[in-house]
């Protein structure tokens, strides 16, 4: 199964997370398989550097992840490790 990216330009912000940008994952049918999404911690006085969330959310439905890790330095890595998680 190929796993391909496709930007999705939604912004959440809250006092402490901020969620800069989201990818919808989608396979090689076209169908929704999760997300991967960037994150920037806020340090008290500006925003920490990038990490990256994978999300394995077919229905994207809130709260319904079936899997979820986070803490990756690029997309291409958390779309990797979603593709492994799939996989298995």
């Amino acid at each position: 199964m190929e796993l391909k990216l496709a930007h999705q330009p939604e912004t959440e912000r809250d006092d402490t997370v901020n969620a800069w940008d989201r990818w919808l994952v989608i396979d090689d049918t076209g169908e929704r398989v999760g997300i991967v999404a960037e994150h920037h911690e806020w340090l008290g006085h500006t925003y920490g550097p990038s990490t990256y969330t994978a999300v394995h959310n077919p229905t994207g439905e809130h709260f319904k992840a079936l899997w979820s890790e986070q803490g990756f330095e690029s997309p291409r890595q958390a779309l990797d490790a979603l593709a492994e998680h799939l996989r298995t």
